[in-house]
């Protein structure tokens, strides 16, 4: 999973709108918008920490690709079904 999908996924998890994250961490909902679509792939260490906390993950979370199982388990309480 990718990070624009992972933290599309997070955020609607906890049940916030891109604008609430965007205020929660102090930046547009553009910005936000901008990193869900893709279209801004760079994101700097305190903006990863600012999402990671108002998400209640770690950056760890927000930026391993191998981590999607356990997210997905702490997310949902299941294991996901491979295909």
């Amino acid at each position: 999973m990718s990070f624009a999908k992972r933290l599309a996924a997070l955020r609607k998890s906890r049940g916030l709108s891109q604008i609430e994250l965007a205020e929660l961490i102090g930046v547009s909902h553009g910005t936000i918008g901008n990193y869900e679509a893709g279209k801004r792939t760079k994101v700097s260490k305190p903006i990863l920490q600012a999402l990671a906390g108002a998400l209640q993950v770690s950056v760890s979370d927000l930026l391993d690709m191998n981590a999607d199982i356990a997210l997905s388990e702490r997310m949902f309480g299941e294991k996901p079904r491979l295909a």
